[in-house]
């Protein structure tokens, strides 16, 4: 049975993915009031004690504007600590997966989708922090997959926590009646977590090296926000006045995080677009009005 150490246990994924495999896997999941990861003497206490054969490393500072007004704070979360748990991974022989994120090509003037092999120029100091992770884990040569994630979505589930995704944000301005604006001029992939959650076994077993995971999506933020309304059948007049079109958002310079996942597929982890993956979701809830 692995033993699996989650750092960010708390979180919308990370949640989820205890959920799922608590009778598969021996966990020990922590959030930050059970364990601070820029406590390294602490993290080296927890390897020692707990003996993980595998470890997901998905606790971070991810809020943009925080990272920016505590730049010094963002890098002894987001970097110095996933240096340091890829060196106790190295020294306890355990497989490391870490979380980095589609952010570090925010600064890339080319359009994507990008590659595994697309240098990544990032722009902000959350994409620079977690490109540096990158860089860190790969020279410490621990048996780490690294996978460059899309944006996430779920529908809220009892207990668990819910976070910010496109997909809520949405239903809630239908239920709320409180429109919502989107780009038409942003492009990423909005991918289902348990597309994800359900493929970790997969994923663990993958070759040490960077990856991309995610939906392909060739709609705007602005027809994505659409089409989740659509596919629980609201009307195209109530759709009209809950997302508007807010068309002078990048219109200048389009924002486009889209990743490419030829890698990925080609290692046999599936990838689903996102239409597929939002009729997915709502599917397994027997959503639909």
């Amino acid at each position: 049975m692995k033993r699996v150490l989650i750092t960010g246990g708390k979180g919308f994924l990370m949640s989820r993915t205890t959920k799922t495999y608590q009778d598969q896997w021996e966990i020990l999941s922590l959030d930050r009031t059970q364990l601070d990861i820029t406590d390294h003497e602490a993290v080296s206490q927890t390897f020692e004690s707990f003996q993980p054969t595998h470890v997901i490393h998905a606790a971070a500072i991810a809020m943009t504007q925080v990272c920016e007004d505590h730049p010094d704070l963002a890098y002894r979360v987001n970097t110095e600590a996933a240096e340091h748990i890829a060196k106790e991974c190295k020294k306890h022989g355990a497989k490391l997966l870490f979380f980095s994120t589609e952010q570090v090509f925010n600064g890339n003037k080319e359009a994507g989708p990008y590659t595994v092999d697309t240098v990544p120029v990032p722009d902000t100091v959350y994409g620079q922090t977690k490109y540096a992770a990158e860089k860190a884990i790969q020279t410490i040569e621990a048996d780490a997959v690294i996978l460059r994630l899309s944006w996430l979505f779920g529908l809220p589930e009892r207990n668990l926590p819910n976070g910010y995704t496109l997909f809520w944000d949405v239903f809630s301005a239908a239920l709320r009646h409180q429109p919502t604006q989107a780009s038409p001029n942003e492009f990423r992939g909005v991918t289902c977590a348990y597309d994800l959650i359900d493929q970790f076994d997969s994923i663990f077993a993958l070759p040490a090296g960077i990856y991309h995971f995610g939906s392909e999506n060739t709609m705007s933020r602005y027809e994505t926000a659409r089409l989740i309304l659509k596919e629980i059948n609201i009307s195209e007049a109530i759709i009209d006045e809950t997302i508007l079109c807010a068309s002078e958002k990048f219109k200048d310079h389009p924002r486009d995080l889209r990743l490419d996942y030829t890698q990925t597929k080609i290692a046999g982890i599936s990838i689903l677009p996102t239409e597929e993956s939002i009729r997915k979701e709502l599917a397994a809830f027997h959503y639909s009005l």
